[in-house]
């Protein structure tokens, strides 16, 4: 859990080769936890977030597996820190 007040910061990392998508609950049709959601939507381009190499996105959420994280070439990777 992330408490009150704290954000999750996921920055791509500068040296990636494409772009992070990052995405959330967002309900779909068969999804059967919000954890399964994310991973659907992660695959949807008008449902997840884009990060170039060095973007970062604050996300104001109670708990970081409500967010999946998917790369668009292979080795691409994040940095996440849970920041007050």
């Amino acid at each position: 859990p992330i408490p009150n007040g704290f954000s999750l910061s996921v920055k791509a990392n500068v040296n990636n080769l494409g772009q992070v998508y990052l995405a959330g609950p967002i309900p779909v049709a068969g999804g059967l936890t919000p954890q399964a959601d994310a991973i659907t939507n992660v695959g949807i381009a008008a449902n997840r977030i884009t990060l170039d190499p060095g973007d970062t996105v604050e996300l104001y959420i109670t708990n970081a597996d409500l967010v999946a994280i998917l790369g668009s070439a292979a080795g691409n990777s994040v940095d996440i820190l849970v920041e007050q």
